[in-house]
């Protein structure tokens, strides 16, 4: 029974031990059939906006800014229109007023956007029996 069990680890770590030596391929396969977009995200007097949402009108996936308010995002090939949105701040989602074409293992770079600070709103949002609710974001 102790034989047994051996050989089945031995068995189990040789096929993780292929698996791995298999990974790099697969790894570079799968790098090289998307695209990168990036850019900066800054508000209209250029100061840079972390945590800014970006997607994709084929919602291709959402991605955030970081703290220095850049993104990058890795797509497949296609044709994306790009929006944004901080809902954390006080910002207009706007949409890029160009489509960005994306081909595999490249990279457009440059695709930056400044977004105008909204109109503010103040109140409180409630159940229906009064009580606060917290981390909601509002759109109108």
């Amino acid at each position: 029974m102790v034989g047994r069990r051996t050989r089945v680890v031995i068995a189990g770590a040789a096929m993780g031990a292929a698996a791995l030596l298999m990974a790099p391929a697969s790894l570079a396969q799968t790098s090289t059939s998307t695209g990168t977009i990036s850019g900066t995200v800054t508000d209209l007097q250029g100061k840079r906006l972390p945590q800014i949402c970006v997607s994709t009108s084929s919602q291709a996936g959402e991605w955030r800014t970081n703290a220095n308010g850049e993104y990058t995002m890795q797509v497949p090939p296609g044709s994306y229109e790009l929006h944004f949105i901080g809902c954390a701040y006080d910002y207009l989602f706007k949409r890029l007023d160009r489509t960005i074409t994306v081909t595999a293992g490249t990279t457009t770079a440059g695709v930056d956007i400044a977004l105008k600070r909204a109109s503010s709103m103040s109140g409180r949002i409630t159940d229906e029996r009064g009580n606060p609710l917290p981390n909601i974001c509002l759109s109108v």
